[in-house]
């Protein structure tokens, strides 16, 4: 069974993975599973701008969990965390593609555009990789538009 530890009022930061965006969120709680993962349940916050500060125009509404290593408690290391988690994860998808067939079976697996609205979540680094990839091994430049 999960043990949940209820924590006073307090503020840190996660990225919302649909948007990309670093949300500064209200801890509820913090959650230790069965499992061993610890998780922090955010309800409520607000987005945060590229010079660090809240957007308070932009609030985020929902309730999260997120794996504790996922939160920060300064969005200078939000920042720098999510870029070292983004170059692990880009090179991950990299070195799945390594032939034809595999750069066109990953956009089967992986989210790398969203509706024509823009409305869909998309995987940034994904997208990322699977352009250089068809750039180094085929020469074929992808427009990102």
């Amino acid at each position: 069974m999960d043990e949940t530890k209820n924590s006073p009022l307090r503020w840190a930061y996660f990225q919302d993975r649909f948007t990309g965006r670093i949300v500064h969120g209200i801890v509820e709680n913090e959650i230790e599973r069965a499992n061993g993962d610890v998780v922090v349940k955010f309800h409520g916050g607000y987005y945060v701008r590229k010079d660090g500060k809240q957007d308070v125009t932009m609030p985020y509404n929902g309730i999260v969990t997120i794996l504790k290593e996922m939160v920060w408690s300064s969005y200078s290391d939000a920042v720098e965390g999510i870029r070292k988690q983004e170059e692990v994860l880009y090179e991950k998808y990299c070195s799945e593609i390594n032939d034809l067939t595999r750069l066109l079976e990953f956009p089967l697996k992986h989210c790398l555009n969203g509706d024509i609205n823009g409305n869909a979540y998309i995987d940034h680094v994904a997208k990322r990789a699977y352009i250089a990839k068809a750039k180094e091994i085929f020469g074929v430049t992808i427009e990102d538009d």
